[in-house]
Formats: structure tokens, C-alpha cells, sequence
């Protein structure tokens, strides 16, 4: 399918891509929570869901060591489907499900 030339493609949401897998990808949106897949987008889970802030405003992953994961919540374009954040969370498990996010 051709993309029209007035349209550039344009990511949607926060994402991060752990170095050295090809294949694993984050999401966050701004009001869904953050996303990993481990097999380049044929499938999604939900890694976030134990903490209470579903608003997304950045997702990184440490160059230094792809274990760590960190996600700053809130989002800045303030509209009706986004919600204040609560800080920047650290998993230090690839976020895992069922990881520890401080």
C-alpha cells in the first residue's frame, strides 16, 4: 500500500527498542500504559499495570545495560483522554510481566 506524500508517517505514542534484540520493542500511550512485544509487533502485553499511572509521557531503555527500563509518566499535550503522571518508574528486569517498577 502506498503511502500518500501529504501523510509522512508519524509515530504515535512512546516507544523504546532494547539494543541488541531485534525483536523487542516498547509502547507507552498516553492514556493505555506501557506495551512490550518480544516478537516485533506480532503481539503485545501489558507490562505497567501494577502501577497506578497509565499516562505515558517517555519510555527509555539504558544503553548500558538493556535489563533497565525506565518510564516517565504524565503526558505534556494535556486533552481529555490523558491523566497527570506519577514520576519516572525503573524496572531493572526487562520488565518482565510481573516485573518491579520503583
Amino acid at each position: 500500500m502506498a503511502r500518500h506524500r501529504s501523510f509522512p508517517r508519524r509515530p504515535c505514542g512512546r516507544r523504546g527498542r532494547r539494543p541488541g534484540s531485534p525483536n523487542v520493542f516498547y509502547f507507552g500511550a498516553a492514556a493505555g500504559g506501557v506495551w512490550k512485544t518480544i516478537d516485533a509487533g506480532a503481539t503485545w502485553k501489558p507490562i505497567f499495570d501494577a502501577v497506578k499511572a497509565s499516562s505515558i509521557g517517555a519510555i527509555a531503555v539504558a544503553r548500558s545495560n538493556p535489563d533497565i527500563i525506565y518510564v516517565g509518566t504524565g503526558e505534556a499535550n494535556m486533552r481529555g483522554d490523558v491523566t497527570w503522571g506519577g514520576g519516572v518508574f525503573k524496572s531493572t528486569d526487562a520488565a518482565r510481566l510481573g516485573a518491579i517498577w520503583v
